[in-house]
């Protein structure tokens, strides 16, 4: 794009025009000011087979179904009620990673930061999710995770691969199927491990509360999407709906969450004066004398800034999910005709890499 010196271009791949944006302005009106126009997406065989046949909210094209589905996300789950109910996970699962660490030291282990934080992600989404921390019984591997856990891992970053990799068969519609360049089996092998993890839990749990009369109460995002009711008083969403969802938290929790963890702590080590300041801030709102908890966040404005900093110089795929044009419109003063099959690939990290910031560091 710098040789073409365009912030904007479309290129056609066999049948699919594919449109790159590579400028915050732009991209503001791709994902913001016009989001309704561009909130379609484009079918391939990787996203078809994660979503379910569409059915989800990460993958599927805007309409009633995709609103209501965004709305309970917003509204039920991720609700400041819901949240505190599941504060003593999360503070748990705090716990359990600093002695898991605290253990690997005191054996003369490696340390290993993704791991790390592979372990607490997925145990918090576990717990956030399902209300338990292992697919099977616990193990003994003082507090890391079982295989089953890191199998369900793998197959969720080998199924993100999947979805973000060239495919030939995205562009060339009747070679799906044939499994030219391996990915489709790849995905497929991804998918059923993941759906083998979390299918038990979702159909025992449907059975329980749809069946047997239910629990005293709403304990997780799973008894919050398997709940909900619609107006005339039926399940407000099928099984597949709620597998489909569960499977866009799995990828939601651990995608960015690792990405951003890992890679904040790898920029402090290799700025050890921001490391110290972060120290520093520690120290003053939190103290010697007991563990970070999450209402201390509010007041850790400096660590809040590596974050987002971490997220802006090290986003966890190159480009966002591509949209598509719904109708009729322009783009940086080209017109994007409806109808036309053209993804928009913002290509989040050469955007934020270029953008410039005034330092207060």
């Amino acid at each position: 794009m710098e040789t073409m010196q365009t912030e904007i271009a479309c290129f056609r791949i066999a049948r699919v025009h594919v449109i790159i944006v590579t400028s915050s302005e732009v991209a503001r009106v791709v994902v913001r000011d016009t989001e309704e126009v561009f909130t379609d997406r484009i079918e391939s065989y990787s996203s078809n087979l994660i979503s379910e046949g569409y059915k989800d909210v990460i993958f599927s094209s805007y309409g009633e179904r995709w609103k209501l589905m965004k709305k309970m996300m917003v509204t039920k789950l991720m609700s400041p009620a819901m949240l505190n109910k599941s504060l003593g996970d999360r503070t748990l699962e705090a716990d359990n990673i600093v002695e898991y660490v605290f253990n690997l030291c005191q054996i003369g282990s490696l340390v290993n930061v993704r791991d790390i934080t592979g372990i607490f992600c997925h145990a918090v989404m576990m717990r956030m999710m399902f209300r338990r921390r292992h697919f099977e019984q616990a193990n003994d591997n003082r507090g890391g995770l079982g295989p089953k856990e890191k199998e369900h891992i793998d197959a969720i970053y080998r199924a993100i691969d999947c979805f973000f990799s060239y495919n030939m068969s995205n562009y060339i519609p009747f070679l799906r199927g044939w499994n030219i360049e391996g990915e489709e089996a790849e995905v497929r092998n991804a998918v059923d491990i993941i759906n083998r993890c979390n299918d038990p839990i979702i159909h025992d749990r449907m059975d329980l509360w749809r069946e047997k009369g239910g629990k005293e109460s709403v304990e997780d995002w799973l008894d919050a999407l398997i709940t909900l009711k619609d107006d005339q008083g039926m399940p407000l969403f099928a099984v597949d709906e709620i597998r489909a969802q569960c499977k866009d938290i799995n990828i939601a929790t651990l995608d960015n969450s690792m990405n951003n963890v890992e890679w904040t702590i790898a920029e402090m080590l290799n700025h050890p004066e921001i490391l110290e300041k972060a120290t520093n801030e520690l120290d003053m709102v939190v103290g010697k004398d007991r563990f970070v908890q999450e209402s201390d966040i509010p007041q850790l404005n400096y660590i809040k800034a590596c974050s987002r900093e971490s997220f802006r110089l090290h986003p966890a795929n190159a480009f966002m999910p591509p949209h598509a044009s719904r109708q009729d419109t322009t783009l940086a003063g080209y017109f994007v005709p409806k109808g036309m099959c053209n993804p928009t690939s913002v290509y989040i990290w050469y955007i934020n890499s270029c953008m410039n910031y005034k330092s207060d560091t």
